[in-house]
């Protein structure tokens, strides 16, 4: 699995149940260091509004550049997870059924 991937799934949660700002880059800094990760930006929307936005590490590691939230990331094949947890999500509300043909 992708490395970028494992790192999402963790912080999921972190996301979701952290209460302060603080509390949330702590844990993201400490993953980042665990799982040897050199540049992230995370954005966390509630209820269509962003409330959390920050960028972790260096964007370029040879000059010591520090990344920030316009850092472009090559995201690469990992759209493909997203595209599938949503259709997921969409079967599991009824709103498509995994058996039906596409052209329907």
């Amino acid at each position: 699995m992708n490395k970028n991937l494992i790192l999402l799934l963790f912080l999921i949660p972190l996301c979701l149940g952290a209460k302060k700002n603080s509390s949330l880059t702590n844990r993201v800094n400490q993953r980042i260091i665990e799982n040897d990760i050199s540049s992230m930006s995370l954005t966390v929307n509630r209820s269509g509004k962003v409330i959390y936005k920050k960028g972790f590490g260096l964007a370029d590691v040879d000059i010591n550049l520090q990344t920030n939230l316009n850092v472009p990331y090559c995201i690469a094949s990992i759209t493909k997870s997203f595209k599938a947890i949503t259709i997921m999500m969409l079967n599991e509300e009824v709103k498509i059924n995994l058996n039906e043909s596409i052209n329907e």
